[in-house]
């Protein structure tokens, strides 16, 4: 797709049943404190491509050996990667599939926060 400007556009269609669940599935593994990490993750790197690592401890709110589990969880299991002093998800697919299944409650908290 070209805009007016020439540059190329980036199609945002929602990603399909099947290969959602595809996605998604290393998560289901994971305990809850992980799973909630990955979604703390998804609101501020939809928008940044990454998310901090103090940020990320702000809002997910929990204690730190906890928050560091989680983490390792989640890198152990190739869903976040280390970039820097924050994080960012492997795939971009993946990060817009667990962004899709936030509720919007938990969305509009999460932004809060």
């Amino acid at each position: 797709m070209e805009s007016l400007a020439g540059q190329t556009e980036i199609a945002t269609a929602p990603v399909p049943e099947g290969p959602r669940e595809l996605l998604l599935s290393p998560l289901r593994e994971l305990d809850e404190s992980a799973r909630l990490v990955a979604r703390v993750a998804t609101v501020d790197a939809f928008s940044e491509q990454r998310v901090e690592h103090t940020l990320l401890a702000h809002v997910a709110d929990l204690p730190e050996d906890e928050l560091e589990r989680a983490l390792r969880s989640l890198i152990d299991a190739n869903v976040l990667i280390v970039d820097g002093t924050g994080y960012c998800f492997r795939h971009a697919l993946l990060r817009d599939a667990l962004h899709a299944e936030l509720l919007p409650g938990q969305h509009s908290r999460l932004h809060l926060r």
